[in-house]
């Protein structure tokens, strides 16, 4: 069995020795170094070349931040940020983090009597598992994309709202789309981005750091508007209504997501019919192929981001094999799309 080689970057050594308990139990990952800063962290990827980093946040010398930004530039690796979340600007800076390229974002796992240690453990090693491989993901190319001639063909299709629903890779490719664009883009757009809810409040105001979009912490009842971005980040479902109010639910999570695309596009959908406009764009899992089908059923159009520009080719994948997908644009074609939608319509 091929093991998992995983670099620890930390600089406390009681996390540290926590770390090397949780992992003992496991025979398919194997600890290959442990660094105690930043600049060991660079140095050790170079040199042991690890499947993937575990990456602290605050450590001295070089903090995770910037090992983050250095790693992605001399040799790329998969990086999962863990970290506290008590302090708001740690949020922010995980979020920048992701920015730069590091492909998960979790709390760092509580001791071993807190009454949350078992899921949170579960949960960073489904991450790791799923994880470990993601470079090899990013330069598979198996589906065609789309020519420029389809994207000026949509750009003329009249829709009224966008969706957006992503999962790793999302800030990466967020920042893509939306930094080009402004608050005279013509539609408004609904985002559901799965991140874990301590974190939620801190991708918002990263968002709006990048985007010249107002971003707007979502409140049922409130009408939405073009040039917006609409997010929610209370642990709630979002969705739309018939005459285009915000509408948040505190319903049972779908498949493990609270916010969920699947409630999202079925949501858009159902409200707006054929005005209706989907992108389905890089994460882990499958979240979103019930509620495409709802909104292709109502005459709804769905983009997906293909293969070779995801971190993760897993939502976008399954909605393609699905036959969800109208069209499936690398990541840079669907900026350019957005970008020219709001020429083309503010010059109308």
């Amino acid at each position: 069995m091929k093991k998992i080689r995983l670099l620890i970057v930390e600089d406390s050594p009681t996390v540290c020795v926590y770390l090397g308990l949780i992992f003992a139990e496991y025979d398919d990952i194997e600890i290959v170094a442990v660094a105690k800063n930043g600049r060991e962290g660079i140095n050790f990827t170079i040199d042991f070349r690890p499947d993937i980093v575990l990456m602290d946040l605050h450590m001295p010398e070089v903090d995770g931040f910037a090992a983050t930004h250095e790693i992605m530039s001399r040799c790329p690796t998969p990086i999962i940020i863990i970290t506290a979340t008590g302090d708001p600007q740690d949020k922010f800076l995980s979020i920048k983090a992701l920015e730069c390229g590091a492909v998960g974002l979790l709390e760092k796992p509580a001791g071993l009597n807190h009454g949350n240690s078992k899921k949170q453990v579960t949960h960073l090693i489904n991450h790791i598992r799923a994880l470990s491989d993601v470079k090899t993901v990013q330069f598979r190319r198996k589906y065609k994309t789309h020519q420029k001639k389809d994207l000026e063909r949509e750009i003329k299709r009249t829709h009224s709202i966008i969706a957006i629903a992503t999962s790793t890779g999302g800030p990466q490719a967020l920042a893509k789309i939306l930094t080009n664009l402004d608050d005279t883009f013509p539609l408004p757009i609904l985002l559901v981005q799965h991140i874990a809810p301590d974190f939620a409040n801190g991708f918002a105001e990263w968002l709006q750091s990048v985007t010249k979009l107002k971003v707007i912490v979502a409140k049922g009842g409130e009408r939405i508007y073009s040039g917006k971005v609409y997010l929610c980040t209370n642990d709630s479902h979002i969705g739309i209504t018939s005459n285009e109010r915000i509408f948040l639910s505190s319903s049972p999570a779908i498949n493990g997501f609270r916010p969920s695309a699947n409630y999202l596009f079925e949501s858009v959908g159902r409200a707006l019919g054929d005005k209706s406009l989907a992108l389905i764009l890089t994460g882990m899992g499958n979240d979103g192929i019930k509620g495409l089908t709802s909104l292709k059923q109502a005459g709804g159009y769905v983009v997906a981001q293909d293969e070779s520009s995801s971190v993760v080719f897993g939502m976008p994948k399954a909605a393609i094999d699905a036959n969800l997908a109208d069209d499936i644009f690398e990541l840079n074609e669907i900026a350019q799309w957005l970008h020219q939608m709001q020429n083309e319509r503010n010059d109308a």
